[in-house]
């Protein structure tokens, strides 16, 4: 950018305020394609930014003059400051928070070979460092395993039933992966999601519902109900021993529960990814994800 305007007769420092203004356009650019992309999208903005960036860079050809040298330089930074942070939205929507930092590492390993090694032997380290530790974590489990064949052959046979105990022709453990159940607590604006029309809303829930039965096609969804307004709402509180019953929610607050619903998943990366995709979102809800207390039995 500044070669090229001193290469059009343009003195060096007017050729570097140009490439300061792009860095002031870029900041605006954040801002500006973050609060778009909230509404219409990250990818769609995503496109529309490329192609402005594509725009800017072929009318460079027929640039000659330092006023369209900073036009065209207010055009490319705002929209490669925009777009920029839509990289990170999009690899967490499409590979989930696990391999979000190590996707956008690969691309900065293409891109700036330097930076991108350091960042993957990083990444490298940790994982061996993950590794130790939960072997170390193991040991007392491990300890405890060996001391269990003192106990009477039996008696280990008679606590454990049929269904747990592999085929005598199985030399290897049997791997289970393990599942916990979360709860998706879907939190809106009453008065922002009643100004909606009823085409919005209707619109809102039916993708809502085709999500979910995605999810449950793939096992991971278990139920879920939506909930009323909030002033249908009762509440029932224990005052001086006397069972006291008022109409309303249980606080006043600007966001109220508007529904719920149950996933399966095997840690909080996926459930995370989960949500991250929820149709939900876009409609201005917020959902809270609470996982859900595993009750011992009796």
């Amino acid at each position: 950018m500044v070669t090229n305007a001193i290469d059009h007769g343009v003195s060096a420092m007017a050729a570097t305020t140009v490439l300061s203004v792009a860095g002031l356009a870029s900041l605006g650019g954040k801002i500006v394609c973050g609060l778009i992309a909230d509404r219409v999208g990250a990818k769609r903005t995503l496109v529309v930014g490329l192609a402005i960036q594509a725009l800017a860079v072929s009318l460079y050809l027929f640039t000659r003059e330092l006023a369209s040298f900073y036009a065209l330089a207010v055009m490319f930074g705002f929209a490669y400051g925009g777009v920029m942070p839509l990289y990170a939205i999009l690899v967490r929507e499409y590979f989930g928070a696990r391999d979000h930092g190590h996707r956008l590492r690969g691309g900065g390993l293409r891109v700036h070979p330097g930076h991108g090694a350091r960042a993957v032997g990083r990444r490298l380290a940790l994982r061996r460092l993950r590794q130790l530790l939960l072997a170390l974590h193991r040991l007392p489990s491990a300890s405890a395993s060996a001391r269990w064949p003192s106990r009477p052959p039996s008696a280990r046979r008679a606590r454990c039933p049929r269904v747990c105990r592999a085929p005598a022709w199985r030399t290897e453990p049997a791997e289970r992966t393990p599942v916990m159940r979360y709860m998706l607590l879907m939190v809106r604006n009453d008065k922002a999601w009643g100004a909606l029309s009823a085409e919005d809303r209707a619109a809102a829930y039916w993708a809502a519902v085709e999500y979910s039965e995605d999810l449950r096609k793939r096992g991971l969804y278990e139920r879920g109900d939506p909930l009323e307004m909030s002033n249908t709402a009762t509440t029932v509180r224990m005052e001086r021993g006397k069972a006291v019953i008022t109409d309303g929610p249980f606080a006043e607050t600007k966001e109220q529960l508007g529904g719920y619903s149950i996933v399966e998943a095997k840690d909080l990366d996926e459930v995370l990814a989960i949500v991250t995709r929820h149709p939900l979102l876009r409609a201005g809800y917020s959902i809270e994800v609470r996982p859900i207390r595993a009750v011992p039995p009796k």
